[in-house]
């Protein structure tokens, strides 16, 4: 995995504090990480529009928040780019995969390619 996007649940400190918890892990293991406008994090380079996004070549995609951010980041990528949710306390996250609680194990799956 060399380049990861990050989408985060809009208006979320807590989305926003752990989207940054988990570019530091990622950026810490060489993957280059990106959002999108307006979010801004440290280690990540920030993408303009969701048409920029598209034309980025992206190994995954991980959504911080509920079903619902993860629809959305499913809509703004290619069909060939896995998503892997992180779902944040009172979402509702039946798609996601881990919560905040286990980022580093997250983390370690994600580089071991046994997230699916």
């Amino acid at each position: 995995m060399k380049n990861i996007v990050l989408v985060t649940r809009y208006g979320s400190l807590e989305a926003e504090n752990t989207a940054n918890k988990v570019a530091q892990l990622l950026h810490k293991r060489g993957a280059n990480v990106y959002t999108v406008s307006p979010l801004s994090l440290m280690n990540a380079k920030m993408l303009e529009s969701e048409d920029e996004l598209r034309r980025t070549p992206l190994d995954l995609a991980i959504a911080v928040g509920g079903d619902g951010t993860m629809l959305r980041a499913v809509r703004w990528l290619s069909n060939s780019v896995p998503v892997f949710g992180i779902r944040l306390a009172g979402s509702r996250g039946i798609l996601a995969e881990t919560t905040p609680d286990e980022l580093e194990s997250a983390r370690d799956r994600i580089f071991s390619n046994s997230f699916c």
